[in-house]
This record gives C-alpha cells, structure tokens and sequence, in this order.
C-alpha cells in the first residue's frame, strides 16, 4: 500500500513539472512545485490496512478535524465510517 502510495505520488510530481519544464529552459531554472499540493490538507492520509487485510484505516477530515474512518476493502471509499474505536484494527 505504501509503495502505491508512493508511485502515485510520483507519477503526480512528474505530471505537474512536466508542463512547467518547458517555462523552465527558458529561464534555467528548475519549475516550482505549488505549496499546497505538498503541505495541503489531504482529503484521505495515513492510510493502514488491518492485519486480517480485510479493513482499511484512515485519516479523512469531518467538521475540520481528522478522524478516523475505517472501510472494508472491496468497498468503495464514501462506504467508509467513523471509527467508535480509535487506535489498532483487530
């Protein structure tokens, strides 16, 4: 999941400068990379599997504070709810 988690991220970072490379040659100087997209508020982050692997945990905002959501795997991410128990997934 993390190593998804990763190349997903990658694959974004490498989307974004790609366009501004071509304003970049002109200047020599390398593309800037806008602040919210790495210190933003993600909508979904940290993101756990349980040891089972058959729930997913994690952060996601509601009345602007994180919570703990918790969904099964094969359900989409909107089924996911609130956490009655924070802490390890049993």
């Amino acid at each position: 999941m993390k190593h998804a988690i990763c190349a997903v991220l990658s694959l974004l970072l490498l989307g974004l400068t790609a366009g501004a490379q071509e304003k970049s040659t002109t200047t020599g100087l390398p593309p800037l990379i806008d602040r919210e997209i790495i210190f933003g508020n993600p909508e979904i982050a940290a993101a756990q599997i349980s040891p089972n692997g058959q729930y997913i945990a994690f952060l996601k905002p509601w009345k602007e504070t994180r919570n703990l959501y918790v969904k099964a795997v094969g359900e989409p991410f909107s089924a996911a709810r609130l956490s009655k128990r924070h802490g390890v997934l049993h």
